[in-house]
């Protein structure tokens, strides 16, 4: 075992040159300038003896690099920023590499992106303190070989992307302007990336305990492109994904989005502060997605008033119609998924659909397809405490096409807003167990405290479902009280519970901490 002390880029190069299985790479703070990443190759170490790359002490490792606007394929005007590669500037490159270990780092100024994995297995990232870059972690693999990335461990690390002093991502800067294209200058898009962003990778991947704050997006993961019309996509691409007990605080787009294709992702038990478009399924196809015991609330508004669009945001969004000259309609899920056993306080609604009808310029109503929603609790904001524009009264389905979402039900919720319930009814898919309540649902959920209030309806109302397993004939059920479930997050016991889905969460971490 030998350790390898890193004060410059240069002696960061010649330690991944010289570095092998069981070695350390001791990384001081200083300023590690550009333009070209260190590159780690080839370096395969075991699970007895892998190699750790650690801090040596408690400084700032600066790449000091500002965000270029114009870096990517395409004008920003025109487009959003390109996924990065293998040349582009980081802290630290991975090629074909096993059994490494990235600990307590403090990381920042790195653009485009901190940290770039690619063809690499048993990569764990802890209790790292990262800053800015578009891309905090991006992993990828080659197009033909999904297989060669994956068993990826993401684990007690922070992520602040934005580290204005007043939020100025989610207070003030315009999504468009943050996003590119979008009828703007996209002079901002150098936001418009994600704290763990993939394409084309296996899966196998943990993502636990972290907290991703003031940032455009947080898991933001890429599968397989498919047309709608094209035979089910490969299940072994952007698969088995476990995305728990993280904060998500001020993210200014989507916190958790499966992009083009996913299998079996599993999201619980997170905690969404000021979120703007929480749980994004866009066009994406797979499915067994299993989304449960999230509490999500807000404490201010995105944007400003006036602000041209994008300052609502919603629960879910789903897929939408397009215009008929489009290729196709959008791609829905092919696979059941589930949303149940959660609890949020809102100022968004549910689903939020753009128009009723479809109109010229492109976007039609919201609707998805094999969605089980239940036993979910949800309160509306106070306009009297919150303010009439923080709290804008808005339909909390709107522009939703139940009639075309095939398979998909809800039943078994309770909120405080009758207008929901109304919409199911209107579109015949009503809600048989559904609930309307005045009593208070939760202790105090505007400060996130869901326990449930002492005479809420929520409590042993529940239906204990079972949900079906990937990869498997059997359903997976919640563990109950004497055979009683509370609808929302939060059961005497604690925060929902579903020992057959955490188990596969368990034995995946097993498989990756092995001896580590």
């Amino acid at each position: 075992m030998v350790e390898h002390v890193v004060r410059s880029p240069k002696d960061l190069q010649s330690a991944c040159d010289a570095a092998g299985p069981g070695d350390s790479i001791v990384v001081h703070g200083r300023s590690y300038p550009g333009p070209t990443p260190a590159r780690l190759s080839g370096v395969k170490g075991t699970p007895e003896r892998p190699l750790l790359i650690r801090a040596g002490d408690d400084g700032w490792i600066s790449g000091a690099a500002s965000p270029d606007p114009l870096w990517g394929d395409k004008p920003p005007a025109e487009d959003a920023p390109k996924k990065p590669d293998v040349d582009d500037f980081a802290f630290l490159v991975l090629i074909d590499c096993e059994h490494v270990v990235i600990d307590g780092l403090k990381l920042r100024e790195f653009w485009p992106s901190i940290l770039v994995i690619k063809n690499s297995r048993f990569v764990t990232i802890r209790n790292c303190v990262l800053r800015h870059g578009t891309y905090a972690i991006f992993a990828k693999a080659d197009k033909d070989a999904p297989e060669k990335t994956s068993h990826l461990l993401i684990e007690s690390n922070e992520w602040q992307q934005d580290d204005s002093p007043d939020h100025a991502l989610w207070t003030r800067l315009e999504w468009a302007r943050a996003h590119g294209d979008e009828d703007s200058d996209g002079l901002l898009r150098y936001y418009n990336g994600g704290f763990l962003s993939a394409k084309g990778i296996a899966g196998k991947v943990v993502v636990r305990g972290n907290c991703i704050m003031d940032a455009y997006n947080g898991v933001r993961m890429k599968g397989v492109e498919a047309d709608a019309d094209a035979p089910v996509p490969p299940s072994d691409i952007n698969a088995d994904v476990h995305i728990f007990d993280n904060d998500f605080v001020r993210i200014r787009d989507n916190p958790i989005e499966p992009e083009a294709s996913a299998w079996n992702w599993h999201v619980r038990h997170n905690r969404l502060l000021d979120c703007h478009s929480w749980f994004s399924f866009d066009g994406v196809r797979g499915g067994y997605w299993y989304f449960y015991g999230n509490t999500g609330r807000f404490e201010s508004r995105q944007g400003v008033p006036g602000q041209s669009g994008h300052t609502m945001g919603r629960v879910l969004k789903l897929s939408y119609a397009a215009k008929p000259d489009d290729e196709g309609e959008p791609a829905v899920p092919d696979a059941p998924w589930y949303v149940f056993n959660n609890s949020w306080h809102l100022r968004c609604p549910i689903v939020g659909g753009a128009n009723r009808k479809l109109p010229d310029f492109g976007e039609g109503p919201d609707y998805t397809a094999h969605l089980t929603f239940f036993n979910n609790a949800f309160a509306w904001c106070s306009p009297a405490r919150d303010g009439d524009w923080v709290c804008e009264r808005i339909e909390m389905l709107r522009n939703f096409d139940l009639k075309s979402s095939t398979g998909t039900t809800f039943d078994y919720d309770i909120c405080d807003r009758r207008d929901f319930f109304d919409e199911l009814q209107r579109q015949r898919r009503p809600e048989k167990h559904g609930r309307v309540v005045t009593r208070p649902i939760f202790v105090n959920a505007a400060a996130g405290n869901f326990a449930l209030a002492s005479r809420s309806g929520a409590r042993a109302s529940g239906a204990a479902k079972g949900v079906a397993m990937c990869g498997s004939r059997g359903k997976a059920k919640p563990r109950t009280q004497g055979g009683k479930l509370n609808r929302g997050a939060v059961q005497d016991y604690g925060l929902i519970q579903v020992p057959h889905l955490e188990a596969q969460a368990a034995d995946l971490l097993a498989e990756m901490t092995a001896n580590s």
